[in-house]
């Protein structure tokens, strides 16, 4: 799962704990979602790196370990009427 990372995908942060980097916590934030632009092969730290629109790591490459990250998929038209059906909502008021 981790080789599929490209630029535009949503990365779900579910960890800081392998955040070596100064202060990470006032970077990343877990459970906040971010933008990906760029995936890269860490030859100094043996893992994959995501870049993050939104956070650029203090480490000379800007990069973050993808472990820190779980992909996520948006929702398709489909799922998202599903899931606003689900909450069953009450209808939006219409003035007259």
């Amino acid at each position: 799962m981790a080789d599929d990372w490209k630029p535009g995908d949503l990365a779900l942060c579910v960890s800081i704990r392998l955040a070596h980097r100064p202060l990470p916590s006032e970077i990343l934030k877990v459970g906040r979602i971010y933008t990906v632009n760029d995936v890269r092969w860490s030859d100094k730290e043996q893992c994959l790196a995501l870049g993050l629109d939104e956070a650029r790591s203090r480490g000379k490459d800007g990069m973050w370990h993808a472990i820190l990250f779980r992909k996520i998929d948006p929702l398709t038209d489909e799922e998202r009427d599903s899931f606003l059906a689900d909450l069953k909502l009450p209808a939006p008021l219409v003035e007259a």
